[in-house]
């Protein structure tokens, strides 16, 4: 039995970055673009990681493009021509119902594929992102699929950091791992245990530690009716993790508003190393 209608019409087409310009053109109904989305779709393209899951670039019965103004943009930006499925002719009402699924996210395609953790894995690897200075800013710079992949292959023993700090402290247990990993890719494993030892039983390794107070003051700003924003917190954490291995006292939070650590780097994460 013939399950497919002869409209819309489809098929694969090459599209270099004078056709997704043209393509572009079209474009006059869409949301505003996400310029770091695009960035990031911009860098796999290069980097020849963009791989074809039958996602289609969609045009309306008058021509208007319902879909795919990022792939398009990323194409133009990268300078890369990319095959992919063209469907023409769609019911323009249609575009109110595009993108309004649950998007796949890296933890899920972790735990389709066994692995263990999958959702603290991925978000760890993030935190990695942001402690080398990949990504700055709100939302900039986000991994791609592909690179959350590159970095999970370049750190082999990422695992150990994420199953040792499991329920290590509320809310902040992915950083805590992402600097528990830092500090061991740098050698540092009896600081490295030690920082979490702290976390995790509220007891100081040496005079006005500096992981003692921030987990305490977390705890504080937990009980507030107006607590500190998430980056806020993350900020102190890290601040903390800089001066405990420096065995450095801290008795305040005034902060660097900082994520980035010493010796790691974004090759280090990229690129991991012999261990």
């Amino acid at each position: 039995m013939n399950l497919f209608y002869k409209k819309p019409t489809f098929g694969y087409v090459t599209i270099s970055p004078y056709i997704a310009a043209q393509m572009l053109m079209a474009n006059k109904k869409n949301r505003n673009i996400n310029r770091n989305y695009v960035a990031s779709l911009a860098r796999d393209m290069r980097a020849g990681n963009w791989q074809d899951n039958g996602d289609s670039i969609r045009f309306g019965k008058d021509g208007v493009l319902l879909d795919g103004q990022h792939r398009l943009t990323a194409i133009v930006q990268s300078q890369v021509s990319i095959e992919c499925l063209v469907i023409k002719d769609i019911d323009n009402e249609a575009m109110q119902t595009i993108d309004s699924g649950r998007k796949r996210t890296y933890g899920d395609r972790l735990a389709i594929n066994g692995i263990k953790n999958a959702g603290r894995y991925s978000a760890t690897i993030n935190m990695l992102s942001w402690l080398c200075g990949h990504r700055t800013g709100m939302g900039g710079q986000q991994l791609t699929n592909a690179e959350l992949d590159q970095v999970r292959l370049a750190h082999p023993n990422l695992y150990v950091s994420i199953e040792k700090t499991h329920k290590v402290f509320p809310k902040v247990e992915n950083l805590i791992g992402a600097l528990h990993y830092v500090a061991s890719f740098q050698g540092l494993h009896e600081d490295a245990e030690a920082f979490v030892e702290v976390w995790r039983n509220g007891q100081a390794s040496y005079p006005s530690d500096a992981a003692l107070f921030t987990r305490e003051w977390l705890i504080k700003d937990n009980a507030k009716m107006r607590s500190t924003n998430l980056h806020g917190r993350q900020y102190t954490v890290i601040d903390g993790f800089r001066k405990f291995l420096k065995r450095k006292p801290m008795r305040g939070t005034k902060r660097s508003n900082s994520y980035l650590v010493p010796n790691f780097t974004k090759q280090d994460l990229f690129m991991g190393k012999a261990e």
